[in-house]
């Protein structure tokens, strides 16, 4: 367990989809973004509004020992706060906060030598993985435990106050109301008449305590006038005097000004004793709206009617989603793993509660950075996806069925005629008819039909591209302009079907698969060679910018010739060949998305195999022979593979760039399709990734140019690749991106090349660390989706993977394999998993918590050497199977499938 005491980032509280407020190292809430607002809100208007600072929401202790008084904002401070001061109120004092996270909980213990009672607390939000409706919940928990330590009954109180959100929208009215719950007390805030689009319209916020022997007290309406001293200072005399408030005669105020709401809970400690008390901050403001206009809503409006309404849920369940996410957290904490490495894995967690939305109708998005770009990028969800396929698969289907449908296709008006016409040899044609019928620029009907009949004479069709986001609403994709996006979709489909064994998923998303193939081999691939094309422009030197604001301006205005216009005048000279790198520029064929579209084609291959299409299985494999051919042919120097090599123009970058491998990181981390290029090759080219790119007071770089200097030693100059671009300090080359040092140390892991593998996690672990940026890595926005890969070193390390049309589970622990235990996950279900060596006997055990996991076949890493025997167990019953040692891996096939559920137990006892 470690402590910090400062952050700039911290522990978001609150559920899938409901907006989040965060708590940090000194014991305060900060960026309240629940009321569908700030970074967290889509609607322009809303996101630079913020209802509640720091100090709207404070907790109190008082603690009465004989005579004794002491009374203790639980908060750390440089300065007095909330009416303390050195003059005035000198007894009101804030204590040290030693706070450590470790999501979904942070723990929290508040130290004063003064108090005579030992407070901490744990601040949690429930997250309990396939089970989404209770890990998208709105509230904040403080579960409170006080200890008393002496040999004296001590009275205690605990006091939590809050401001009314409402009192900061102008003119705006609100009604605070003292309302019952069971074995408690609510104070619940309601809006009162706000404008209809209001983004807290029909909203509510309630703090509340519940518990057997608490006496509750509060006050409705407290002003707040500067200095505090002379508003709260009666409270906090009376709260020191009695240790409750005088509580107000009316049970409803309706209230204007800037004001808190108190409540006060009250109770006795005899000599030892301990309690524990628990305190919810609740919400629901279901009025989210697009950038369109359009409504979106929360999905907990299906199952809440207010915030008392969710208050009165968690009551009833506490005890149940306590211990289902405590038992979550301490499965994933209580590892053989080293503590460094499981906090940094489980450190992206927090992106699951801070960037996601979940809509009332249930469409499911994550930013790519926090408040920044769009929601599902597809290249960056290519990384990130795998920790929502894990937890939440279920949400995972969601967002890639909902994408599917945004294909590109002729009736997708006017994206379709804008990425026809990007292509060159389109635009080229296109000219010549506008040379001899200026009109069809003016005619939509004729410039669509002409832009068709120019494609049909090309052959250079851009119908089945990916998109890369959504921007503003979930009706508007963003662009159509990379290429990568499509193999990378193929691999996530692909990758999700498999792991879920689910076919009716895989048959739904065939034909997207197949037409987006069809595109590539029809656009990007000039030279006949079966692999990627990039055309020129391809990034940094593309001045997409400016035209792509303006496609959004004209598109905003829902007039769709303005847009072709702009289409006209600017994709003219804009890419359709950039790719996640999107300021650097890969012309011709790149080793990056030649990889992942020859993955793409090998897992497209195994999915025809399940689909029993025979002849797309053919011809999928034939194109992938000859692609694979051509990449090994064309880009590997000996060391490693360039980083890009135009044929057409004979001009080769020679860049070890760190993302070279990730199409056979997927392939075989998250697919299990074993080698795409031969292994030899993968581990040769991690090494030099690794000699390279690896700086130790910076982390693993995206890329180099082996002797020569890099910008950030050298300053500015030119790309050493001919081409004349700019290599610039602070350039995405020349940067360390966390989602990229993720997946390469896991593709390492899982090379065995540990070593080097944990110098980039170590590395990167210090690094956010140090800036206090532990739960919020930072790339294009704070809070980077692609950084949600640190599921996938979990993955490497257990050696795990998972064929659920098979039902076969890998688990070949590449750390402490001897002696390894940790958490299994595997699509939201999950358990204990271990294995260990025995005298000259290996056990490997899993005990399911939640959900279940077939298994059929299993593959074990063999630690001993001449395996005598091998025994399996269900519940204590022998299961009958048959095994075989191939590559020092012991494969095991049962009798019959096994379904493990919920508190069952399933072992493998291999004896040497």
């Amino acid at each position: 367990m470690k402590y910090v005491s400062f952050s700039a980032s911290g522990i978001p509280l609150g559920g899938i989809g409901t907006g989040s407020v965060e708590i940090r190292a000194d014991g305060k809430l900060y960026e309240w973004h629940i009321f569908n607002n700030g970074k967290w809100a889509w609607r322009n208007e809303d996101r630079n509004k913020e209802y509640m600072s720091p100090d709207d929401f404070f907790l109190a202790i008082r603690a009465k020992k004989g005579k004794e008084i002491i009374v203790r904002l639980l908060r750390s401070s440089l300065t007095y706060e909330l009416g303390g001061n050195p003059y005035h109120l000198p007894w009101l004092r804030p204590v040290t906060v030693e706070f450590n996270g470790e999501p979904p909980f942070a723990f929290i213990k508040y130290v004063d030598d003064k108090l005579p009672v030992e407070v901490t607390a744990e601040v949690f939000s429930p997250f309990i993985p396939g089970d989404v409706k209770n890990s998208a919940l709105p509230v904040a928990i403080f579960y409170f435990k006080i200890k008393n330590n002496t040999n004296e009954r001590i009275e205690l109180s605990l006091l939590c106050g809050v401001k009314s959100p409402f009192v900061e929208i102008p003119h705006a009215e609100s009604k605070v109301s003292v309302k019952k719950v069971k074995n408690g007390l609510a104070l619940v805030f309601e809006e009162v008449n706000l404008p209809s689009m209001h983004s807290m319209r029909r909203g509510s916020l309630a703090i509340c305590s519940f518990g057997k022997d608490l006496n509750f007290s509060y006050k409705l309406e407290v002003p707040l006038v500067e200095p505090y001293f002379r508003t709260l200072g009666e409270v906090w005399v009376e709260l020191r005097g009695k240790g409750e408030l005088k509580s107000d005669k009316v049970k409803e105020k309706l209230i204007k000004g800037k004001c808190v709401s108190l409540l006060c809970i009250k109770t006795t400690l005899e000599a030892k004793e301990e309690v524990r008390i628990p305190i919810l901050l609740t919400w629901f403001f279901p009025n989210l709206y697009d950038n369109l206009g359009y409504f979106m809503g929360h999905m907990y409006e299906n199952w809440f009617s207010s915030a008392l309404d969710v208050a009165n849920y968690i009551i009833k369940n506490f005890d149940d989603l306590y211990s289902r996410t405590k038992f979550f957290h301490d499965l994933l904490y209580n590892t053989t793993v080293d503590y460094w490495l499981i906090d940094l894995i489980a450190s992206q967690l927090t992106t699951l509660v801070k960037s996601t939305y979940y809509t009332k109708d249930g469409l499911f998005g994550i930013w790519e950075g926090y408040g920044c770009c769009g929601l599902n990028t597809t290249d960056v969800a290519y990384y990130g996806s795998i920790m929502i396929l894990q937890l939440f698969p279920e949400l995972e289907k969601q967002w890639l069925s909902y994408h599917a449908k945004w294909q590109l296709t002729p009736n997708l008006s006017p994206y379709y005629e804008a990425f026809a016409l990007a292509i060159p040899e389109n635009m080229s044609l296109f000219k010549e008819y506008v040379k001899k019928d200026p009109s069809i620029i003016v005619n939509l009907n004729k410039f669509k039909k002409t832009v068709q009949e120019i494609v049909k004479k090309t052959g250079k069709d851009p119908e089945g591209r990916i998109p890369h986001y959504f921007v503003g609403s979930f009706k508007r994709p963003d662009t159509y302009n990379r290429p990568d996006m499509i193999p990378e979709f193929i691999l996530m489909a692909i990758r999700d079907a498999i792991w879920l064994g689910d076919l009716e998923f895989l048959k739904s998303l065939w034909n997207v698969i197949l037409k987006g193939i069809d595109s590539i081999l029809r656009v990007h691939d000039e030279p006949k060679l079966k692999l990627l094309y990039h055309y020129t422009p391809a990034g940094g030197e593309s001045p997409r910018t400016t035209v792509m604001k303006n496609f959004e301006w004209a598109w905003s205005l829902g007039n769709v010739m303005e847009v072709l216009n702009v289409a006209i005048r600017g994709y003219t000279y804009t890419s359709i060949s950039v790719q996640t790198f999107d300021a650097w520029s890969f012309r011709g064929i790149a080793t990056f998305t030649s990889l992942i579209w020859l993955a793409a084609l090998r897992a497209a291959e195994e999915a025809a195999e399940i689909l029993n299409d025979t002849l797309n299985r053919e011809r999928i494999s034939s194109i992938f022979k000859e692609g694979k051919e051509n990449f090994d042919k064309l880009l590997w120097n000996g060391e490693y593979f360039d980083l890009w090599y135009d044929p057409v123009t004979n001009i080769r970058d020679k860049g070890c760039a760190s993302c070279q491998l990730d199409g056979q990181m997927f392939a075989s981390l998250m697919l299990d399709l074993g080698y795409i290029i031969e292994r030899d090759k993968v581990v040769k080219s991690l090494k030099s990734i690794f000699k390279y790119n690896f700086i130790e007071d910076e982390g693993l770089i995206n890329g180099s140019y082996p002797g020569k200097p890099r910008p950030s030693i050298a300053g500015n100059y030119e790309l050493p690749n001919g081409t004349g671009l700019p290599y610039e300090i602070g350039s995405q080359i020349d940067t360390p991106w966390t989602g990229i040092e993720l997946e390469v140390a896991a593709h390492m892991i899982h090379e065995g090349l540990i070593e080097d593998a944990l110098k980039i996690l170590k590395a990167q672990y210090e690094r956010y660390s140090k800036y206090g940026l532990m739960w919020n890595h930072v790339e294009c926005g704070g809070h980077y989706y692609r950084s949600m890969a640190s599921w996938l070193v979990l993955m490497a390390i257990e050696g795990l993977f998972y064929n659920g049309f098979e039902k076969r589970l890998r688990f070949m622990p590449k750390i402490n394999e001897k002696a390894f235990e940790g958490i299994l996950v595997v699509t939201g279900n999950w358990g204990k998993i271990s294995q260990k060596l025995e005298g000259s006997v290996q056990i490997v055990t899993i005990r399911m918590k939640e959900g279940s996991i077939t298994i059929k076949r299993l593959e074990l890493s063999k630690l001993g050497e001449n395996i005598k025997k091998v025994e399996v167990l269900h519940n204590g019953s022998v299961v009958s199977s048959k095994f075989s040692v191939i590559n020092n891996k012991v494969l095991i096939e049962l009798e019959k499938e096994v379904e493990v559920k919920e508190d069952s137990e399933f072992m493998v006892k291999i004896t040497y």
